[in-house]
């Protein structure tokens, strides 16, 4: 039950990213502006993810664990935009 709520907020938290990713293409904000705003959004979710990630394996779901902290890797790193669960 708890593991399926944190789920939900990683999905809340996947979602709102995409959402403001696709607000700055579609308002057709300055390509500098929407670099610098996209990469601290990256970092702040990354770190969200992460933490996420924390509790779930606190939790006893490793498998889960990984997936959040590999998306939340993946974002950081390259920019990929994490995919919900």
């Amino acid at each position: 039950m708890i593991i399926s709520s944190i789920s939900e907020i990683y999905n809340g938290v996947v979602n709102h990213y995409q959402f403001t990713v696709a607000c700055h293409a579609e308002n057709q904000t300055p390509e500098n502006t929407a670099a610098f705003r996209i990469s601290r959004l990256n970092e702040r979710v990354a770190n969200q993810l992460n933490a996420l990630a924390d509790i779930v394996y606190d939790m006893g779901d490793g498998e889960l664990a990984h997936k959040f902290q590999m998306e939340a890797q993946s974002l950081e790193l390259y920019g990929n935009s994490p995919t919900p669960v």
